[in-house]
């Protein structure tokens, strides 16, 4: 198996955990944009307008490298969400894609924009929304990412936590009348604690609402937990909508663009939010939250029946504030009037967020005889602070991840460093697990594979303490595969049994099928073709049952290699084809880079060196493209050899210096090592097999023993001593 199916192999494994969450069919993120969401719903023009500003992305899609679209979870007037999955950890994630909205001329109101049309308000909106980021409590969902590149249609993407409970407002809908008066005031504490750590932050939430509280689990007899969603989404909107009223890159004023008059969902809104360019605070939110207890204890919002679409405006301004008992008589008056007092016309007379905590922490302790504390400690400071530590750590997983991605291995190594550090100070195993495992990776792409090996096995034995069969799974193929690489086949034949029987264990039978397809190869290696064949045929009826493309696409890329070993070029070019198209639907880059390489050694077998520079030249630009220093040098180094067997000596040394440079910048051993030979090769060649660079294969051959690859530097060994005693003859 070579340096680059190695690699690859084992970006595979890292790379094929799928969440078995059950979201509900309601969307996962709270939606709403008041007018506009229900102008949809009377006007079918403007669902087609917003159908050609959503993104319409598939499974299996990559964002950034990083995040696997699963499915769509929602969509409405405010966005779309869809359920996704982090490569580097396998944990599922939400991912929002607001939209923006401008003046519609001709039939007045506003009409959606699509935000790669808009650039400068783009760059405004993704400020607003980085503020989110630097916000950590355990009742508020965690924002951690923001993409806008051509993997999200230049659409800005956001990356936040993923609650399988879905929202609060679906709950009640479905199940509210469950609920006790206890369970309600415990989810009431809950969003309270949540907008107390915000406006203690010195940020205001604008658009609180029960379809924007996320339940983590709803899990029957547990108690449900409840996160405030959307923090700063809606604010960002209207930034951006406001500063494109003012200013474009010409210089002139848009006339198409204009700023928001109000912030937030209608009947949400606090009266003094109606004024244009009037003065906000904590109030506006205190506003929202009563609305939400009316919600939350009531089922329905405090002035049911008033047609907004008229004057919504003036319904919060002079409309009387509704006693709840009318509509829930066993609600205590002490709590009717602090939901009453909530909605107060000015913002002056309305209760301070602390105030609001505290009585439903007291009401709580009189309907259950027992302090709120004793089922639910408020978080304290030390609890957000560990929070705040093991959301930074995993941040610098991900950008650890993503400087290796590009060759930075160097960054990558401090990142990593710096997020072990953290995650053995909180405890945080899991957290720990996934940093040896990404930096194994990293290790075995620079070719110091002992060492990715022995971080491997210790994500192993941490995953197995926490009973989490399926990344073990992982981390037993990703074992295998440095292992065949290392020549120690049996070794590696026996993990990858283990790995088969976990993957059976617990049904996935696509990971399956791909570990089915790497035993083949690895059976080849062994020149056992009759138990290649059978692994091959068992990867083969597994493969029907796959739905993933990733994953299909990978289980056709080993299925190539066997084939090709077996010397059915036809069938593995086929094959790699139906790989190709998979990866171009996905948007799967890193596939596409080992389609087109592995096409190229196909063809380079074959005889058709043109076509495998072609494919070669392929991979280069894509490698290019995305900073994967890497392929990139492994694709100079294979262009290099293929120029040289076409008798382009000049060309030849070229791809192997600049294959050199890049891999001693990013110590890819494996890379270095085969640049140093072939140029040593070429230099011999050019002075007619008499001055044989010594000193350039002695070098290979001592950072390959240094990057603990026995088996490479004993082949550099022996290439050196078979030109050494060649006698003068170049052709050799």
């Amino acid at each position: 198996m070579s340096s680059l199916g190695r690699f690859l192999a084992s970006l595979l494994f890292r790379n094929s955990s799928a969440s078995q969450e059950n979201p509900s069919e309601d969307s996962k993120a709270g939606f709403g944009r008041g007018k506009a969401t229900e102008r949809l719903r009377r006007d079918p023009r403007d669902s087609k307008l917003l159908s050609d500003v959503f993104p319409n992305w598939d499974r299996g899609r990559l964002i950034g490298g990083v995040y696997e679209i699963q499915r769509l979870l929602g969509r409405g007037g405010f966005g779309v969400v869809y359920l996704a999955r982090e490569r580097t950890t396998g944990r599922p994630v939400a991912i929002k894609v607001p939209v923006a909205y401008v003046k519609d001329q001709e039939r007045g109101g506003q009409q959606p924009i699509h935000f790669a049309e808009h650039p400068w308000l783009k760059e405004i909106f993704l400020r607003e929304v980085r503020t989110w980021m630097t916000l950590s409590h355990p009742h508020v969902v965690e924002a951690f990412d923001v993409r806008d590149d051509d993997s999200t249609d230049y659409l800005p993407a956001v990356c936040m936590q993923y609650c399988a409970g879905g929202s609060l407002a679906a709950f009640l809908r479905k199940e509210g009348w469950r609920l006790t008066l206890s369970q309600q005031l415990d989810i009431a504490i809950q969003i309270a604690w949540a907008l107390e750590y915000i406006h203690g932050a010195g940020f205001l939430h604008r658009d609180l609402k029960a379809a924007n509280v996320l339940l983590a689990t709803r899990q029957k007899g547990k108690p449900l937990y409840a996160l405030v969603s959307d923090l700063g989404l809606v604010k960002a909107l209207d930034a951006c909508l406001a500063a494109g009223a003012t200013k474009r890159p010409n210089g002139q004023v848009p006339s198409d663009v204009v700023a928001s008059r109000t912030c937030g969902t209608l009947t949400h809104l606090a009266p003094e939010a109606w004024i244009p360019g009037g003065k906000i605070g904590p109030a506006v939110d205190i506003y929202a939250f009563g609305v939400l207890l009316y919600e939350l204890f009531c089922g329905r919002l405090p002035f049911w029946g008033i047609d907004f679409a008229l004057s919504p405006e003036e319904v919060h301004r002079s409309a009387s504030r509704p006693d709840p008992r009318k509509w829930n008589p066993r609600l205590p008056k002490e709590l009717a009037e602090l939901m009453v007092s909530c909605l107060a016309v000015g913002p002056e007379a309305r209760p301070k967020i602390d105030e609001v905590e505290a009585t439903l922490r007291g009401l709580y302790a009189k309907q259950t005889g027992c302090p709120h504390e004793q089922i639910r400690p408020k978080p304290d400071a030390a609890e957000i602070s560990v929070l705040a530590a093991r959301q930074r750590a995993w941040a610098r997983v991900r950008l650890g991840v993503g400087a290796g991605r590009r060759g930075d291995f160097a960054e990558a190594e401090k990142e990593f460093t710096q997020a072990e550090v953290t995650f053995q100070e909180v405890s945080d195993l899991r957290g720990l697990a996934a940093v040896w495992t990404n930096r194994a990776l990293a290790l075995a792409a620079m070719g110091r594979m002992n060492e990715a090996l022995e971080l491997h096995r210790k994500a192993a034995d941490l995953y197995r303490t926490l009973e989490d069969l399926q990344t073990l799974g992982y981390c037993y193929g990703n074992q295998a595969v440095l292992l065949a690489e290392l020549g120690r086949t049996s070794e590696a034949l026996h993990l990858l049994k283990e790995q088969q029987r976990v993957f059976r264990r617990v049904k996935d039978f696509a990971n399956l099928a791909l570990s089915y397809a790497i035993t083949a190869s690895v059976q080849l290696g062994l020149g056992d073709r009759r138990r290649a064949w059978h692994a091959f045929r068992k990867a083969d009826r597994l493969r029907k049952k796959i739905r993933d493309r990733l994953l299909l696409s990978r289980v056709f890329l080993h299925q190539a290699s066997v084939l090709t070993e077996l010397g059915n070029y036809r069938k593995a070019l086929q094959l790699l084809q139906e790989q190709e198209v998979l990866s171009k639907a996905a948007c799967d880059i890193p596939g596409l880079i080992q389609c087109y390489g592995t096409q190229a050694s196909i063809h380079r077998r074959a005889g058709n060196l043109q076509e495998a520079r072609r494919f070669h030249l392929l991979e280069q630009a894509l490698a290019e493209k995305v900073h994967d220093g890497p392929a990139l040098a492994r694709s100079l180094v294979n262009q290099g050899e293929i120029l040289l067997a076409m008798g382009d000596s000049l060309k030849a040394k070229m791809a192997f210096a600049k294959a050199q440079d890049i891999a001693r910048r990013l110590r890819l051993v494996p890379e270095l090592v085969g640049s140093l030979v072939n140029e040593a090769l070429v230099l011999f060649a050019e002075s007619g097999g008499r001055n044989l660079p010594v000193g350039q294969f002695e070098e290979a051959e001592r950072i390959a023993r240094q990057a603990g690859m026995p088996g490479l530097a004993e082949h550099v060994s022996k290439l050196r001593q078979k030109f050494s005693q060649s006698d003068g003859n170049a052709e050799q």
